[in-house]
């Protein structure tokens, strides 16, 4: 059974500015997760290749932050065609099984109606159970063939509310992640005063 999230995740946009959290992130994962991200065999450097192409002016890719400001999970919305886009997903291995993908996935269909698409697809590995199980929470219709799963989805036409959700949602999530990167820098100010206190107060 799918587990609550234990924290309060942040999702929103991630800006071109942030591509290092994003090369972070990616290289943080270990080879078999790479794998089920890429479907292929991923080394750092095409890790790095990767991150350095990619268009931020026609992809969208969604960041999941924990309490402390740490990218977690990322959701890539890549242009497939006109009117449709692709969806990858990878999240943290300590945050798997909470429902942060659900999360991310619902994000990412919103975002992609008020951008306008018709449809999204989504390709993974057969035995990549979980991300098929997300696939079918999403509504994704799944067809598996030659050890790959392929799902997709046709989206309705944008409403006037999901463009206000949508804007409402990427500024409340903003402002928040916002109160963590200063909570965290005052926490981190706080500990280097400690330290710098303690080094001082030791015995020559």
């Amino acid at each position: 059974m799918q587990q609550k999230l234990v924290e309060k995740m942040i999702i929103r946009e991630l800006l071109a500015g942030e591509r290092a959290k994003l090369l972070d992130f990616l290289l943080s994962l270990n080879e078999a997760d790479r794998y089920r991200r890429f479907g292929r065999s991923m080394p750092d450097t095409a890790i790095r290749a990767y991150v350095a192409q990619i268009d931020w002016t026609e992809w969208v890719l969604l960041g999941a932050f924990n309490s402390q400001a740490e990218l977690v999970g990322v959701l890539e919305l890549a242009e497939a065609r006109p009117g449709a886009c692709e969806i990858a997903v990878a999240v943290a291995p300590s945050y798997r099984g909470k429902g942060m993908g659900k999360e991310l996935m619902e994000r990412a269909l919103l975002k992609a109606r008020v951008r306008g698409k018709d449809r999204v697809t989504l390709l993974c590995q057969a035995d990549n159970e979980p991300m098929r199980r997300l696939a079918r929470s999403a509504g994704l219709r799944a067809v598996t063939a030659d050890g790959e799963t392929e799902g997709e989805l046709d989206l309705d036409v944008a409403r006037p509310g999901d463009v206000a959700e949508e804007r409402t949602r990427e500024a409340i999530e903003n402002v928040a992640y916002m109160g963590l990167l200063t909570t965290r820098a005052w926490a981190d100010l706080v500990a280097e005063g400690f330290a710098r206190a303690a080094r001082v107060s030791e015995p020559a």
